[in-house]
């Protein structure tokens, strides 16, 4: 970045050069972009502002279409966004579409959670890499159907999974999330969630450093299942502190004095009204 520093400046702020781990941010800008004329679409036809998602995502996927990631790159580099934007805007807008009321809620239905049950666990030996390494058929799979599960380009039981996911999720959680404050510790568990998720932004910058620190703590403790454990809630609470702060921060609880003090200063400083006087007949 700093050799060819002019070039590079003009890359951040074109989008043409995307650092490693930042690829989720300028994600979202282009799809906020995209926003005002989907919605505009949508004006015309819900199903007009859907089918335009549905395209855009079929030629991302069966197309180059993607943005350059190292554009002012010396060494010609090919690299794309490991994001693309254009593909990953249909999950982006069918939950736009579902809370925008586009699309109506699906019904709570034991079939449909049964089939997304069924999809999730039929995922995880075409996904986990232990069962991966085992299987030579599960590898051939993967290979032939790249197309599917492209991590760039979303592909389409990626979509599917994500789908059945968000229902049970959905189910989960109950009508308005009544069933996340059916205890005292739900409550507490789904408000520090909460809390982290408010910060998303600083905590994932955080823990980028975050994950860099506590790897090499737990190579050096011998990656065992106990050092696994005791490291990765090190970090769970790393970054809730890092929500909290930053919420703190915000807050800017120490503005609020001043604030006092200047309305009881203009309170003392008032002009006081003279006594009327009444007259008695």
């Amino acid at each position: 970045f700093f050799r060819p520093s002019g070039n590079q400046v003009i890359g951040l702020l074109s989008l043409t050069y995307v650092p490693n781990y930042f690829d989720i941010l300028p994600m979202y800008l282009v799809i906020l972009a995209m926003l005002p004329f989907v919605m505009a679409l949508s004006r015309l036809h819900v199903w007009l502002a859907m089918g335009f998602s549905t395209a855009l995502w079929l030629v991302a996927t069966f197309t180059n279409l993607n943005i350059p990631a190292e554009l002012w790159f010396v060494n010609n580099s090919q690299r794309q966004w490991y994001f693309n934007p254009f593909a990953w805007q249909l999950v982006f807008f069918t939950g736009f579409a579902f809370m925008s009321g586009w699309l109506p809620a699906p019904p709570r239905s034991k079939l449909l959670a049964a089939m997304a049950i069924g999809i999730v666990l039929l995922t995880i030996p075409f996904a986990w890499y232990v069962v991966i390494a085992k299987f030579e058929f599960i590898k051939a799979w993967r290979s032939d159907w790249h197309v599917l599960i492209d991590k760039t380009d979303f592909g389409l039981l990626r979509y599917v999974h994500f789908l059945a996911l968000a229902y049970l999720a959905w189910l989960s959680v109950g009508p308005n999330g009544v069933h996340l404050s059916a205890n005292p510790l739900l409550r507490t568990i789904t408000r520090i969630f909460c809390q982290v998720g408010q910060q998303s932004l600083a905590v994932f910058a955080s823990s980028i450093v975050l994950a860099r620190i506590l790897g090499a703590i737990l190579n050096a403790n011998g990656s065992s299942g106990f050092a696994a454990l005791w490291i990765n809630l090190s970090g769970f609470v790393l970054i809730y502190l890092v929500a909290r702060v930053v919420a703190f921060a915000k807050a800017a609880p120490w503005k609020a004095e001043p604030a006092a003090v200047a309305v009881l200063e203009s309170a003392n400083h008032e002009p006081r009204q003279k006594p009327k006087l009444t007259v008695v007949n």
